[in-house]
């Protein structure tokens, strides 16, 4: 099946990911990028901290390289690579845009006290913000699931847990809005790639 016929399949969930994207470029264009980066951290709780601490992982490479793994040994092998391309793309396409854009991470820009719920050990500073890796890297993996996995319930579950790894990196003071948002466009694109590579493996390879 082509990859066109993928995304008339799977159109509902196409549009939920744009949807988000829409919400969130609608509360950037409204409020800025410092204000709606304090408006999503209006609710801070130690609990929480420690939460999003760890859950933020999801976004993590070695997370990928364990899915992977876990897709490889039940013997969904084109899968597997499917997710290893996205996963390797959005790595790439990220860090190149984070030294072309080379921008400043939350921590620095609210240096004079305004924003107060940075965490000690978690949130970093510097200058390469812009895109979120750890979005782009769930994001990539949400879409290769999305056009691959049939389970209804199962993408509606993966695209829930994605969001929140975005919004995890928001919380943690890690990234602004925008960081997230370009990096679920980089996950999409890489996903979208990865799908496609996928579709074109040779018949022996696939079966």
């Amino acid at each position: 099946m082509s990859i066109k016929n993928e995304f008339r399949k799977n159109i509902i969930f196409i549009i939920a990911i744009l949807t988000v994207l829409t919400v969130g470029l609608f509360v950037l264009l409204i409020l800025g990028k410092e204000q709606s980066f304090i408006l999503l951290n209006g609710y801070h709780r130690h609990w929480l901290d420690d939460f999003f601490t760890y859950y933020t992982y999801l976004g993590n490479g070695l997370f990928s390289v364990v899915v992977f793994l876990i897709l490889f040994i039940l013997k969904k092998k084109t899968m597997a690579v499917a997710i290893l391309i996205s996963f390797l793309l959005s790595g790439i396409l990220a860090q190149i845009l984070k030294r072309i854009f080379s921008m400043p991470r939350p921590k620095i820009v609210f240096n004079d006290g305004l924003y107060q719920h940075f965490i000690d050990g978690v949130t970093v500073s510097g200058h390469h913000s812009f895109p979120s890796g750890h979005t782009a890297t769930a994001f990539a993996m949400l879409f290769t699931f999305i056009l691959l996995v049939k389970h209804t319930g199962l993408k509606w579950a993966i695209l829930f847990l994605t969001i929140m790894v975005g919004y995890s990196r928001i919380y943690l003071g890690q990234h602004f809005l925008s960081d997230v948002l370009a990096g679920i466009a980089v996950g999409i694109l890489s996903g979208t790639i990865a799908v496609y590579l996928e579709k074109k493996m040779p018949p022996k390879l696939r079966a």
